[in-house]
């Protein structure tokens, strides 16, 4: 949980059921975010989950919920201030710079194993906020006021799926990130994971 600072409400666990009643029961209310540059605190704090979670093991799923504007783009700076010194209109489409740190940060969660649903109790479509879900296999959930019915959805989409495995030709330890491409013959089926991975650095 997201507010003046980041609140565990349950530790890991694979019973969905726990979870979920902790979650409902938790006094939830819209991120009470702190003045200053939201844009960097918000993203930072996604920073620190990746790298606590990436020594954990196995698959992880992170819901995220609230914590960015009506529109779903992080919310500004008063005076209208965003990160990096650059302005826009409170509520605005983010900094450039936003969407270059955002897709940094998923790129950190999906080395980490970690698929990404935010989600946004309200009638506005969240503000890119889907590509940056997609780009870690997870999916944002939205069109509906009832949080606990978005949540049911993110639970279930992330309950059940494969695991594929390989070994790429020529693979070396250079830390370069490559594209993932997959691909399916039935017909209405879609499909999502993780788009690129990156190789392992050099040993140092």
């Amino acid at each position: 949980a997201l507010g003046d600072e980041l609140t565990t409400i349950h530790d890991f666990s694979p019973f969905t059921g726990a979870l979920r009643t902790s979650i409902l029961e938790f006094d939830w209310q819209p991120a009470a975010m702190p003045q200053g540059n939201q844009q960097l605190w918000i993203l930072k704090t996604l920073s620190n989950i990746a790298r606590d979670l990436k020594n954990v093991r196995g698959e992880k799923n992170l819901l995220w919920i609230g914590g960015f504007a009506r529109d779903g783009s992080i919310s500004a700076e008063p005076g209208g201030r965003s990160g990096r010194g650059g302005s826009r209109p409170v509520g605005g489409a983010p900094a450039p710079e936003y969407y270059q740190d955002m897709a940094r940060v998923m790129q950190q969660l999906a080395e980490a194993r970690v698929m990404f649903y935010p989600i946004q109790p309200s009638m506005v479509k969240p503000f890119e906020l889907d590509d940056f879900a997609e780009l870690t296999g997870g999916k944002v959930y939205w069109e509906d006021k009832d949080l606990a019915g978005l949540m049911r959805g993110a639970i279930d989409d992330s309950r059940e799926g494969y695991m594929l495995t390989y070994v790429p030709a020529n693979y070396q330890n250079d830390g370069s990130a490559h594209e993932v491409k997959l691909r399916i013959e039935k017909k209405g089926i879609e499909l999502r994971y993780r788009p690129a991975y990156v190789a392992d650095s050099p040993a140092k």
